[in-house]
C-alpha cells in the first residue's frame, strides 16, 4: 500500500473516530488506526538506508548493512573513533558477535555500505513477555 493510500485510510478512520460515540465502532476504529500507523512506521524504516559516510560516529548503536555475494547482511553496529583513545587498528565499525561483550570488527568484505538509526523498541502489549 502506498504512503498516500495509508494516509487517506488513516485520515478517513480518524474522521469516523471523531464522529463516533458507540464504543464498539470506536474500538475497531482505534485498532485500525493503530495498524495503519504501524504500517506507515515500517514503511518509513524500510526506506531509510543511508550511505555509511553519513553515519553517526559517536559510538551510538545503528543498523549497518553490507552486501556479500548477493546477500544482504545487517548488524547492530557502532563506530569506534581515534578520539576514544584506542589503537589505530581498533578504529572503525564494530558489531556484537554473540553478546555485548564479544565483538567483531566490520572491515574488509564486511565493511558497512549503508546505515540507518535503530527502530524504536516495540511497546509491550498485554500478555507479552519481557
Amino acid at each position: 500500500m502506498s504512503k498516500e493510500a495509508l494516509k487517506l485510510a488513516r485520515d478517513a478512520l480518524a474522521e469516523i473516530r471523531r464522529q463516533t460515540v458507540f464504543g464498539t465502532v470506536l474500538n475497531i476504529t482505534n485498532k485500525a488506526i493503530a495498524a495503519i500507523d504501524a504500517a506507515q512506521s515500517t514503511q518509513a524504516v524500510e526506506s531509510q538506508w543511508l550511505p555509511i559516510a553519513t553515519a553517526t560516529k559517536d559510538g551510538t548503536d545503528v543498523l549497518a548493512m553490507y552486501m556479500h555475494i548477493d546477500t544482504q547482511f545487517v548488524h547492530n553496529a557502532f563506530y569506534v573513533s581515534d578520539e576514544d583513545g584506542v589503537d589505530a587498528w581498533d578504529v572503525g565499525w564494530w558489531s556484537y558477535d554473540h553478546s555485548e561483550v564479544s565483538r567483531i570488527k566490520l572491515d574488509g568484505w564486511m565493511t558497512p555500505q549503508y546505515w540507518m538509526p535503530l527502530p524504536p523498541i516495540p511497546a509491550q502489549t498485554e500478555g507479552s513477555e519481557t
